[in-house]
């Protein structure tokens, strides 16, 4: 459960002109081979470089393209901590992880010979971050016919829109304000004539993996975040579990990474009851299982809900205004009355999206690196997500210890 922290620390502006200028310099060299591709070769690939919420939510958007290029192959383009779960879709014919770790020309080369095979009829790149690796594995795959979907990005500098021409045969936009559940079903609109792909709940399908599990019914807890403007104060939620266990007498599992240990630690300092720690025990598809066996989930604003909600398992997520109104709510276009939506605690700041300057993301209520000081999630009480919780138990009929 490795997250990529490299990505809100980079010095946006310098890595902006240097994309910029690397992909200038090595675009006109590989269109000259997309000359010899006649399309024929019934291959789709799919360039997709961000978190593993977002994949789990885009498995609905795959099921449609497989359906509407039936007989198609598709390779799949990803980051490094979604590979260990897209390696067993089915629905991919390769699967192939993209490295952040070095952009040096023997790493390039190296990166290059990796996509050198695949001759392609379409590409779909559907990654919004839009990261150098991302519009790189765009550039060096031979593709008859290369489509970008924006996303956030909508609104395009100079630079970046004369970039992306160069690498793109057409770029599909959507309304940044939207939900993303929208916005992929406004490009599939856009893709493919005569759409008529609705909104569906997620669904992830994964193998049962054979790791301890308490016998008593628990919960999940995810401290974690892969940004300090959705992580909301450790001892905040030591509250909310405090009293979820004196209610109910259930035991939280903590799971995350390396880098959530420091945040369970904090927790610890505050929670008296028991729990389980599997903090940095677990593989990718290990997390998922035990998401999938819980009574509930409890979490920040991270992959842990969209797994609750594709396990149809219920889920409670303290938020901020980080991504605005880019996940929550869910908005589908079937209803199931048994569906469990995930239930949001947050409060309006009035600002949407969370600046961004050349040192990363930072809230204009506070400091940069001071988790405390982002004014959205601070605004959030124990007693907030403490009602949310109730509700959910009534609902639930977890009788009182």
């Amino acid at each position: 459960m490795k997250n990529n922290k490299k990505r809100n620390d980079e010095p946006k502006d310098k890595i902006d002109l240097f994309r910029h200028l690397l992909v200038k310099s090595l675009a006109n060299k590989t269109n000259k081979l997309r000359k010899v591709n006649d399309g024929n070769n019934k291959i789709i690939v799919i360039v997709k470089e961000d978190g593993l919420g977002d994949y789990i939510l885009f498995l609905n958007v795959l099921r449609y393209l497989k359906k509407a290029y039936e007989g198609y192959k598709f390779y799949f383009i990803c980051a490094r901590n979604v590979y260990p779960l897209a390696i067993h879709n089915k629905d991919f014919e390769e699967v192939i992880a993209i490295s952040r770790e070095e952009t040096s020309f023997f790493a390039l080369k190296k990166f290059h010979a990796k996509l050198a095979h695949i001759k392609a009829d379409i590409l779909l790149s559907m990654a919004a971050p839009r990261t150098v690796e991302a519009e790189l594995a765009s550039l060096f795959i031979n593709a008859k016919t290369k489509i970008a979907y924006l996303g956030e990005r909508g609104a395009l500098s100079t630079r970046m829109k004369s970039r992306l021409d160069l690498i793109y045969d057409q770029l599909i936009d959507t309304d940044k304000t939207q939900n993303t559940l929208v916005q992929a079903k406004n490009f599939l609109h856009q893709l493919i004539p005569n759409s008529d792909y609705l909104i569906d709940k997620p669904y992830l399908e994964i193998e049962d993996e054979h790791i301890y599990l308490p016998e008593d019914e628990y919960y999940v807890l995810f401290l974690g975040g892969s940004v300090f403007n959705k992580k909301w104060p450790p001892e905040r939620f030591a509250e909310v579990a405090n009293h979820i266990y004196e209610r109910t007498k259930l035991t939280p599992i903590l799971i995350g990474d390396e880098y959530d240990i420091e945040e369970e630690e904090e927790f610890l300092k505050y929670y008296t009851h028991p729990h389980y720690s599997f903090m940095d025990k677990l593989s990718i598809l290990e997390a998922l299982y035990v998401i999938k066996k819980a009574k509930f989930v409890l979490s920040n604003d991270s992959f842990p809900v969209h797994a609750a909600a594709a396990f149809n398992v219920p889920s409670i997520v303290v938020r901020g205004q980080f991504s605005g109104n880019k996940f929550y709510p869910y908005i589908l276009d079937i209803k199931d009355e048994k569906y469990n939506l995930p239930i949001e605690v947050c409060k309006d700041t009035h600002c949407k999206w969370c600046t961004l300057n050349s040192s990363g993301y930072f809230c204009l209520h506070g400091e940069y690196n001071a988790r405390r000081k982002v004014k959205c999630l601070n605004k959030v009480e124990p007693m907030d997500v403490i009602h949310k919780v109730d509700e959910l138990l009534d609902k639930m009929e977890v009788q009182h210890g």
